[in-house]
């Protein structure tokens, strides 16, 4: 996006985060925040490890980090150097929202139908996870700061525990809202940004998939993980290609997304996702989020980025 790095000004639901395998957030990241963070004159910083699952690639950053792709920046002196592995430094959010005291995320779902021309479809639910310890500012325990650090856990029911049904979000955020239908309301006024925050992203990263076209056998499932602050703002932390939805990973049949897995069953039965209703067994619906090829949801992305944006994405 050369030239138009003004389409992103107010994309202000990102974290601070450098990518380092670009020379120059790299050089930037040791140059200018590396140091304050290791010493605790700033907000601390996560390492993102690509292409580690279920957290498994993330890490508080500290100045004794063993971690073998790590290592291989040198503490900045290769940046730029060729075949680095993919890592993310991302600051922690300083303003979160706290779930009984624990830190918590939202992992939702969208469904690629077609690249040419592009069309997206949202899960109609959000699925709730809190740590399985207690928030500690300093803890540099996985389960103290990563929610999906459940899926590592061999107790089916401290596992589900982790996760927390809707009923239950709505008793906790009551107390602070001002009511049920309080709350209510600000969950939706939620589900609406991280609807509208999902699109905007996967504007950008969709003419990375694989061509496929309406009317075919192909799709593409994403995960997508928030967090959320005091107010209830989501933050986007991360978007998985190929995440999980079997019933080995959430341990037991009342936390699986169902709609998810009955639309992956259908499609292994032969039917094309052009041919499904979208109504699966749960008697909810994915939501279509945009279709390039109709007009009118052409028209609403205009809405959504500046008008001399839009065509970076057409």
């Amino acid at each position: 996006s050369k030239g138009k790095e003004h389409c992103f000004e107010e994309w202000n639901f990102i974290p601070e985060t450098y990518n380092l395998r670009d020379a120059q957030q790299c050089r930037y990241f040791f140059d200018n925040v590396y140091e304050d963070a290791v010493s605790g004159k700033r907000e601390r910083f996560f390492v993102k490890i690509a292409k580690l699952h279920a957290g498994t690639g993330v890490r508080v950053l500290t100045r004794d980090l063993d971690i073998a792709q790590w290592k291989q920046y040198d503490l900045g002196k290769k940046c730029g150097t060729k075949n680095l592995p993919g890592i993310l430094a991302q600051k922690e959010l300083t303003n979160l929202y706290l779930l009984d005291d624990r830190k918590s995320d939202i992992r939702t779902y969208s469904l690629v139908l077609s690249v040419k021309p592009f069309n997206m479809l949202m899960s109609p639910d959000f699925f709730f996870r809190r740590t399985l310890g207690k928030f500690n500012a300093t803890s540099t325990r996985p389960e103290d700061f990563l929610s999906q650090y459940v899926a590592h856990h061999s107790n089916a029911q401290v596992v589900d525990e982790a996760y927390v049904s809707d009923e239950e979000w709505i008793n906790y955020l009551q107390n602070e809202f001002g009511g049920v239908e309080a709350a209510k309301s600000k969950l939706e006024e939620t589900a609406k940004k991280i609807q509208m925050f999902t699109t905007k992203l996967m504007m950008i990263g969709y003419k990375a998939l694989p061509k496929f076209q309406d009317g075919g056998d192909a799709f593409h499932l994403f995960g997508w993980d928030y967090m959320l602050d005091n107010d209830l703002n989501p933050w986007w932390i991360e978007a998985n290609a190929g995440p999980q939805t079997n019933r080995g990973h959430f341990k037991s049949a009342a936390r699986q997304p169902r709609y998810v897995a009955s639309f992956l069953d259908r499609m292994a039965k032969g039917q094309k996702p052009s041919e499904l209703n979208l109504k699966v067994d749960t008697g909810k619906e994915f939501t279509r989020l945009i279709d390039l090829g109709k007009q009118d949801d052409v028209d609403k992305f205009f809405g959504i980025m500046p008008e001399e944006c839009v065509a970076e994405f057409l």
